[in-house]
């Protein structure tokens, strides 16, 4: 009632519901209240997933299913702590990540340097990783693609030899073949620059070669392709 009768204009109202267990009942008044409905419309309902805690949370909590069912969207956070947990967990040398689109090059090869892994950033060659024959075969234990479409190749490949692939992957991607997903914006230079930035940091942090954030003193334009 305050807000209806405010001087002030508001182009969007956002209701939180932390600690709510069920939101679908203050949404329900956005359509069933025609008090509210003559002032208000819904347009969408978010729900915040820690993908830290998301497995152990969707397995025991009924109610957050619910959450994740009832959302127009779902907003991820900690997903870069979480991807860099799951690659720290690999040898680097035998990380390999993969990367078609020229946005991604200089970000993937920037992120192999630091962290010892090795990167695939101009062509990658049929039997890298199926053919001990070829010069240069490669057994990595975990495969990073940059777009799961334009890197099919290397992840049918891991897929046959049952090595792990993490993706980064947009909307209008598929996670077929997929074991782990990072959801970000895989089109764009600074994007990706962020993104392998991030990672790098946080698995160094990881690994016990970085006591801190502060630590990392690669700066971030060094991941980022400034070409046109």
């Amino acid at each position: 009632e305050n807000l209806v009768n405010s001087e002030k204009h508001f182009d969007h109202l956002i209701v939180e519901t932390t600690g709510i267990a069920e939101p679908d009942g203050v949404a329900a008044a956005f359509v069933t209240d025609p008090a509210i409905q003559s002032h208000f419309r819904l347009d969408a309902t978010i729900c915040l997933l820690d993908a830290h805690h998301a497995e152990e949370v969707l397995k025991d909590r009924e109610e957050a299913k619910r959450k994740i069912t009832f959302a127009d969207y779902i907003s991820v956070n900690k997903a870069s702590e979480v991807s860099a947990d799951y690659i720290s967990k690999h040898p680097s040398a035998k990380v390999v990540v993969v990367c078609a689109r020229d946005a991604g090059k200089k970000a993937a090869d920037k992120f192999a340097e630091v962290t010892g892994a090795h990167a695939y950033t101009k062509r990658y060659m049929p039997g890298t990783f199926t053919n001990p024959e070829y010069k240069g075969f490669r057994e990595p234990t975990l495969l990073i693609a940059v777009d799961p479409a334009g890197d099919r190749q290397a992840i049918t490949e891991a897929r046959s030899n049952n090595v792990p692939v993490l993706a980064l992957c947009d909307t209008n991607n598929m996670t077929e073949n997929i074991d782990f997903v990072l959801p970000v914006n895989n089109k764009g230079k600074k994007s990706l620059a962020l993104v392998f930035w991030v990672l790098a940091r946080e698995v160094l942090k990881k690994q016990g070669k970085l006591k801190s954030a502060e630590a990392f003193k690669v700066p971030l334009e060094d991941f980022e392709d400034t070409s046109e």
